[in-house]
């Protein structure tokens, strides 16, 4: 992704949160208290999701295991 394009969407979330994410500076950026308390809920968020997918593909792959033979009377 391109920094103007990463600008941009920063931008939009912030727009779309309604607080700065961020302090900009001439020496870089760092992340406001918004910023920081969104980085934890998205690592929270993505720790839960890896948790789910993998209960998931396990699930998936048990029943991918099983295989029922049975005869059908005709």
């Amino acid at each position: 992704m391109s920094q103007p394009t990463l600008s941009r969407r920063l931008r939009e979330l912030e727009r779309h949160i309604g607080a700065p994410l961020f302090y900009r500076a001439s020496s870089g950026v760092s992340l406001t208290q918004e910023g920081e308390e969104l980085r934890r809920s998205a690592g929270t968020m993505m720790v839960a999701f890896e948790s789910l997918q993998h209960r998931l593909r396990s699930q998936v792959g048990q029943r991918a295991s099983v295989v029922k033979i049975s005869r059908l009377k005709v």
